[in-house]
């Protein structure tokens, strides 16, 4: 369901490889379900998601420099353009 991502951070990102299915997506919701619970009852979850997953749960807008927290070698490449 998720993979280390490739920055400079120890954090997580969606795999690439998931197969989108309803298997998958029940699956995510779940996920989804255990995390809104832990934060309301203010629980603390030992994983890192990268900041690309917490705007998606702000509902703040992802730009291209936010690339960065997914693949680094590829944020190098469109600094140079």
């Amino acid at each position: 369901m998720f993979e280390k991502s490739d920055s400079d951070e120890y954090s997580f990102r969606f795999s690439r490889f998931i197969n989108p299915s309803i298997e998958t997506l029940d699956i995510m919701f779940f996920i989804g379900k255990i995390i809104a619970k832990a934060l309301l009852d203010n629980l603390t979850i030992n994983t890192c998601f990268n900041k690309i997953i917490f705007k998606m749960l702000l509902n703040e807008s992802i730009t291209l420099d936010d690339l960065v927290f997914i693949d680094k070698p590829v944020s190098k490449y469109l600094t140079i353009f």
